[in-house]
């Protein structure tokens, strides 16, 4: 008999530890956040989740894509500008060449070479800009894949949420009072609302990141000047 109450109360244990009761739908009804959540598993994980796009957010704070196109955009003009003159230089010695076949054009091919130099240099340094874009390609990506795992945990809530009100005997017990009732609906109520404005904002950051990852690729992959 002994063994038998034992091991009742070790099997009641987790199931107790991690029920919900009306008070903690009052509490998480009055929070923000991932403590808007009052199921203490699915807060656990959306609380680590948020934790990551802090995490993120700072690393993406660290790019600042305006200055990078701002600069990449300045290299592309200036290799533009100087292929043009090496088109034009050519074009002189060709014109030189047939008026005057018996001079050497290597003072021209030397501005040719110092051109094509310069070019060389701009190149190398697009690329190192382009190493680190990628950088911020892989940051904006991983804050977009965390920003939506947490708006999902948040949807993920709703939906028990909408159980729990459909099944308030869950929370409450058998033959919960009226004003038990009431309070549980409206502690809901309220939650369901702060977090279904609040997934609005996860989405339009979680697009956000997404678009900004977009922006650092196609600045990436760009090789004219706009």
């Amino acid at each position: 008999m002994k063994k038998i109450l034992f091991y009742l109360l070790f099997i009641a244990v987790p199931i107790l530890s991690y029920s919900q009761n009306l008070n903690d739908f009052k509490t998480a009804a009055s929070a923000d956040g991932v403590n808007l959540i009052p199921f203490t598993d699915l807060r656990q994980e959306a609380a680590s989740i948020a934790d990551d796009v802090q995490r993120r957010k700072d690393e993406a704070a660290a790019f600042n894509y305006e200055t990078f196109e701002s600069q990449k955009n300045n290299f592309l003009k200036d290799i533009k500008k100087r292929n043009d003159e090496i088109e034009s230089i050519k074009k002189d010695i060709a014109d030189f060449s047939k008026r005057y076949t018996e001079f050497s054009t290597s003072c021209f091919d030397a501005e040719i070479d110092k051109r094509k130099k310069a070019i060389d240099e701009i190149n190398s340094k697009i690329k190192d800009m382009n190493d680190k874009m990628k950088d911020a390609v892989e940051v904006f990506g991983r804050l977009y894949n965390a920003r939506a795992g947490l708006r999902e945990h948040f949807e993920k809530a709703l939906s028990q949420l909408s159980d729990a009100k459909s099944s308030p005997n869950r929370i409450l017990g058998d033959s919960p009072s009226d004003d038990d009732k009431k309070s549980l609906e409206e502690a809901i109520n309220k939650i369901q609302d702060q977090i279904q404005a609040g997934i609005q904002g996860h989405k339009v950051q979680e697009d956000g990141a997404k678009k900004r990852q977009a922006d650092y690729q196609a600045l990436i992959d760009r090789t004219e000047a706009k």
